[in-house]
């Protein structure tokens, strides 16, 4: 079949850009242990500082903020709606 191209630029862009379902969108200083990131925490060049998956501990927290200090940190953060409260 055939498909207008603007069209399908116009849904990829949306599916590119929308949040992962299930997910908070937070700040970096909203951030705390015992979340679980749906997105990867990047540098806003694009290089992945933590990945998908990974639940945020007290040693990694002090990390990001650290390195947030120097370096600016792609937001907004996306982490387990669920993870919010417990």
């Amino acid at each position: 079949g055939w498909y207008d191209p603007n069209i399908l630029a116009a849904v990829i862009g949306c599916l590119i850009d929308a949040p992962p379902v299930g997910s908070a969108a937070v700040k970096l200083g909203e951030l705390r242990v015992g979340q679980t990131l749906l997105a990867p925490i990047e540098t806003l060049d694009g290089t992945v500082l933590v990945g998908t998956g990974n639940k945020i501990s007290p040693n990694l927290l002090h990390k990001l903020t650290n390195f947030a200090q120097q370096n600016a940190i792609k937001e907004p953060i996306f982490v387990e709606a669920q993870s919010l409260t417990g």
